[in-house]
């Protein structure tokens, strides 16, 4: 009798271009072709996880290592209905890690042509799964038999939605329990497999010709972080039968990835330079030839010692032609310092030429308030920026008026001298004078501090007085001195 068959579900393996085999298959009555997708499920923790793809084949793949499984196992729904008005019967084939987690187990499939659940569906709620073995199993229902409870009108020329759900109160050991569902089939003749046509039936057969998925893998490698000179550990966990492993690396730097000498799932060795950025990754085959590729992991070296500024810098405090000294306490491996300035009155930052953790020179009235802080580098390029800080400079001596300037009375003709006495540092004396009668003050061209010249007519009875500058822009102005004739 010629086998009618509409594949919904088929496995591909993940992260691989090789497709294995389904059932050998015709169908007249589908509406569009499946392709092969891998699907893989999380780690469950008491709830479901739902896997969804747009197509008509997927996969379905569970691993656990905690609690009990109860919720959505596979979901599958398409744009593209298929028929299966001419099929009698559901096969699939179903992995257990241990049978003995699914004997009180339930197990419900729903069949719906509304794109969604519980409308215009049927479905069958199984329990009792008694003969079971360790690894993978087959079975079949049938449509006509097993299903029912619908919930509107079904359209069997127009399935578009699937789902599996409620393995209910399974126990998981201690090393977890991994779930597969795979190669859901639609047949219009009865296999050798036994029908589940009530709880006293098991629905299991050893083997009904299907081609069984290949390796799954259950941990995928992840990223080793390591000093150098001690040991990394890169590791992959798969199940399979008779499972063969082959690492590939490719230095930091380079594009090509070359076969390694690792066949086991661990690729471990002490981290050296050239190792250090290494990227791998593993092809795993199992005993039929059937392939499948983990993810990439990295190499990266560790620091033997993390990155941490001790203590900041702070601000220092000299006086011109003082040397100051700014240092930062840092620690870390190969540390290297790079210390930036902006002048007093400026908004842009330079890179200076002091690489060292301590930022020192002579105060200069250039360098008088600027602020700097230091960028911190160790050997694996993390970096810490600093604090910023000022270099403060302050007069040696404040400025003050130690003598004010007094009245001169002379002769016509001879000379009158006016002073004053101050203290500062780098001090600028810049006197100013108004004649008598006038209102107005003017700038003269003494600049010491003394105001001196020869009496004449034009001079006599002339206010004088001095603004005294110090090397920091601080300004103090004396009392008023009157240039007077002697006899007059």
């Amino acid at each position: 009798m010629k086998r009618f068959l509409t594949t919904l579900l088929a496995m591909a393996m993940l992260l691989s271009c090789m497709t294995l085999g389904v059932f050998a298959q015709e169908s007249a009555t589908a509406s569009s072709q499946a392709s092969d997708v891998l699907l893989t499920g999380g780690a469950w923790s008491g709830r479901g996880m739902e896997m969804t793809v747009d197509g008509i084949s997927g996969y379905g793949n569970v691993y656990t290592s905690s609690l009990s499984i109860a919720g959505l196992l596979y979901m599958w729904k398409t744009d593209a209905p298929i028929d299966i008005s001419g099929s009698e019967y559901l096969e699939f084939d179903l992995y257990v890690s241990d049978a003995t987690a699914l004997q009180s187990a339930t197990l419900c499939v729903e069949l719906a042509s509304s794109g969604r659940q519980d409308d215009q569906e049927i479905s069958v709620t199984l329990s009792g799964w008694k003969g079971l073995q360790n690894g993978w199993n087959h079975v079949q229902w049938s449509l006509t038999d097993d299903f029912g409870s619908p919930m509107g009108q079904f359209d069997d020329t127009n399935l578009n939605f699937m789902r599996v759900f409620n393995f209910s109160n399974i126990p998981v050991g201690d090393e977890g329990l991994t779930l597969m569902l795979a190669n859901f089939t639609f047949t219009a003749e009865h296999s050798e497999c036994i029908e589940h046509t009530d709880t006293t039936k098991d629905g299991v057969c050893d083997n009904c010709g299907t081609a069984m998925p290949g390796p799954v893998i259950s941990q995928q490698p992840t990223d080793a972080y390591t000093v150098l000179g001690e040991n990394y550990k890169v590791e992959v966990k798969a199940q399979g039968e008779g499972l063969k492993y082959q690492w590939y690396f490719r230095n930091a730097g380079s594009s090509r990835f070359y076969k390694s000498s690792v066949k086991t799932n661990t690729y471990t060795n002490v981290l050296t330079k050239a190792r250090a950025g290494r990227e791998v990754y593993c092809v795993i085959t199992d005993a039929y030839g059937n392939s499948v590729t983990t993810e990439t992991a990295k190499l990266i070296r560790a620091a033997s010692e993390e990155l941490e500024i001790v203590s900041q810098p702070e601000n220092s405090v000299a006086t011109l032609g003082e040397t100051y000294y700014v240092s930062v306490g840092a620690k870390g491996e190969g540390l290297k310092y790079q210390w930036y300035f902006r002048n007093a009155g400026s908004d842009k930052w330079y890179r200076s030429s002091v690489k060292t953790n301590t930022y020192t020179n002579v105060m200069t009235k250039a360098r008088a308030n600027r602020d700097i802080y230091c960028v911190i580098t160790d050997a694996l390029g993390n970096k810490v920026v600093t604090d910023v800080v000022t270099l403060v400079c302050v007069p040696k001596e404040e400025l003050a008026i130690v003598a004010q300037p007094t009245d001169a009375c002379v002769a016509m003709g001879e000379t009158y001298l006016v002073s004053v006495e101050a203290n500062g540092d780098g001090l600028k004396y810049q006197w100013y004078f108004r004649n008598a009668g006038s209102d107005k003050w003017y700038r003269s061209s003494v600049k010491t501090n003394t105001y001196t010249n020869v009496m004449t007519k034009a001079r006599a009875n002339r206010e004088v007085y001095c603004v005294i500058t110090d090397a920091f822009g601080n300004q103090i102005a004396t009392d008023i001195a009157v240039l007077t004739v002697k006899g007059k």
